[in-house]
């Protein structure tokens, strides 16, 4: 049974009664009684209101299409079930769905989590699932069927269906229903995944979407209600935020607070000392505080300057001593070289000539200087040898060449110390020993302080997984505030019946309280009676019969209308009672119509009554 049906049924067998019609006991006759007055009205009337002042801006006209919404016949909602679902504060549920393209044939199967189903011609026994005629029959069975199923596995789905889907929930919202596995064996026939998916934890269930959607087959009317929309869209989102970012890893807060911030001594606990935990680290310091005061007191004491007048001083000197060195070093090398070819006669083969690479720099000496250089070797050619070979090879060419080098260096080394004191004076006295005092004082106060907020702050520690969940309740009930709130903008009726009465039209301002439509149930009528009759009537045993001929016909077959007596008041001195009679309305036809209708005056001169 899914949600709409489930909210529609609750409500007659709870709320409503459902009558058999009376009969007259068959070892007491009936006895005649005198009509005076009889007249129905309907067992409910509803003048459905909203509780909150807005603006018309819907009407659900669908209900009788082209009358308008009188004489159209609505269901009943089941507020109190409704308001426990949205007060259960549900998650979003994973989902998934097969798809089929064919009529399942026999012995092919569906797995839900494990628990198989199979597809069978004729039931026997056992996991069976009925094919019928057409697709959507047999989807629509197998929805009957699974959703009736006791089975552990079977059970932590929801089952609907289309045509051709199979659309499957998990009973229970949050992230662990996407490990729920289907599959199925049916020919052509595809799951949307071998797990459901789209489970999710942190967000509430019931947005504005969700609550219009569930509510709308009973939805009559609704208010413009646009703020209250992104009122509660944004409550949700702050909740889901809230969520991630705190509640979903409340486990490793709630260790990282009892390892850095809870110490049991500090509450009279037994279990041993944290000496990690931040109360523990600031009495630490504190007791590095108090002995560097105490060594500043002691220096002071024995240097004479802690007493009052000796410790005061105007006075500051500074002394400053520096040593400096430093190395200097330079090096310059040069090489010269000059190479002429001259040729001699017409039949010069002689290719361009390339000299070798220049010579490298010499390398930085290293260390202090200062640095005295070895002379370089003595020059030489830096054109291979290979090129005057090729020169002499070569006929009709002469060539000449010239080679020099030069080198120098130079280098320089110094050192310093200085020596430097410097006395300032001031127009203002100082006492560094009460200096330090103060000093010493100020920081024991703000360790006091820091230690009692540490200390008040540790004090949910112990309980910070219930100060988590009581967080997580107070937020989820403001949620579910705002999602009563939208409600109150969608007109439903609590009672089954027909709408006898619109009193408002689309942009119409409406009032809280003020009506806008009326409902009466009329499947059961109560007939208020004045008749004379000598003889007891009994509230609840005593039964009452009337026939009349109907708007004073005198052709066809006279009416009758039986029930039971469920309220009574005799008069002193004479026979006359004042009776309210309880009465099925609906013959026997299918669908039943009402024997009489809602409002109906009887004619005491047709009518005879006859009381068992």
């Amino acid at each position: 049974m899914n949600l709409a049906e489930s909210l529609k049924a609750s409500v007659i067998p709870g709320n409503l009664p459902v009558l058999a019609p009376a009969a007259a006991d068959s070892s007491q006759p009936g006895l005649p009684a005198k009509a005076v007055s009889l007249q129905v009205r309907p067992f409910m009337a509803s003048h459905l209101c909203f509780d909150t002042d807005g603006v018309l801006g819907f009407l659900n006209l669908t209900l009788n299409p082209n009358r308008g919404l009188l004489g159209a016949t609505v269901p009943a909602f089941n507020f109190d079930l409704f308001h426990a679902i949205l007060g259960s504060r549900p998650t979003v549920p994973a989902s998934g769905n097969i798809t089929f393209t064919t009529n399942p044939a026999a012995d092919t199967t569906i797995v839900m989590n494990g628990t198989q189903w199979t597809f069978v011609s004729s039931l026997t026994t056992g996991n069976q699932l009925l094919i019928g005629p057409t697709l959507d029959l047999t989807l629509a069975s197998a929805v009957t069927t699974l959703q009736a199923s006791n089975d552990e596995n079977t059970k932590k789905f929801t089952y609907a269906s289309t045509v051709t889907v199979l659309i499957l929930t998990a009973a229970t919202g949050g992230s662990r229903g996407n490990a729920l596995t289907i599959s199925t064996t049916v020919s052509g026939a595809s799951a949307s995944g071998s797990t459901l998916s789209g489970g999710d934890s942190s967000r509430l269930l019931y947005d504005f979407l969700k609550i219009q959607a569930d509510v709308a087959p009973f939805t009559l009317a609704a208010l413009r209600a646009e703020p209250r929309k992104a009122t509660l869209e944004k409550a949700i989102s702050l909740r889901q935020n809230a969520y991630l970012t705190k509640y979903a890893k409340q486990d490793t807060i709630i260790s990282f607070a009892r390892q850095y911030y809870f110490n049991p001594p500090d509450f009279g606990l037994k279990g041993p000392a944290n000496p990690d935990s931040k109360t523990a680290r600031l009495s630490s310091l504190n007791n590095i505080n108090e002995g560097r005061w105490q060594v500043l007191n002691d220096a002071y004491a024995n240097a004479g300057r802690a007493a009052e007048a000796e410790g005061v001083v105007d006075a500051v000197i500074s002394t400053l001593s520096s040593d400096t060195s430093g190395f200097g070093y330079a090096a310059n090398s040069q090489t010269d070289e000059t190479l002429i070819v001259t040729p001699t006669g017409s039949s010069n083969t002689l290719g361009a000539l390339q000299p070798n690479a220049p010579p490298k720099p010499w390398d930085t000496p290293q260390g202090p200087g200062p640095y005295s250089a070895a002379a370089p070797s003595s020059a030489a050619s830096l054109w291979g040898a290979s090129t005057w070979a090729a020169i002499g090879q070569t006929s009709g060419t002469s060539a000449s060449g010239e080679v020099g080098s030069s080198y120098q260096t130079n280098s320089n080394a110094s050192q310093a110390h200085v020596d430097q004191q410097v006395q300032t004076y001031s127009q203002a006295f100082r006492h560094p020993f009460y200096d330090e005092l103060a000093k010493y004082q100020r920081a024991q106060i703000s360790l006091i302080d820091q230690r009692f907020a540490a200390l008040q702050a540790s004090q949910n520690i112990p309980d910070l997984a219930t100060i988590f969940g009581n967080e997580r309740v107070s937020i989820d009930a403001d949620v579910y505030q705002l999602q009563i709130a939208y409600l109150n903008t969608i007109l439903m009726s609590p009672i089954p019946g027909v709408v006898t009465g619109v009193y408002k039209n689309l942009g119409d301002p409406v009032r809280a309280g003020e009506p806008v439509l009326r409902v009466e149930y009329s499947d059961v009528v109560l007939i208020e009676a004045i008749v004379i009759f000598r003889g007891p009537i009994v509230v609840n045993q005593t039964t009452v019969t009337i026939t009349t001929a109907l708007f004073g016909s005198s052709a066809g077959k006279p009416t009758s209308i039986s029930g039971y007596v469920v309220a009574a008041r005799s008069h002193d001195g004479d026979d006359t009672w004042h009776l309210i009679v309880e009465c099925l309305n609906q013959d026997g036809s299918s669908p039943p119509n009402p024997i009489v209708p809602s409002g109906y005056r009887f004619d005491p001169d047709d009518t005879s009554v006859t009381i068992v």
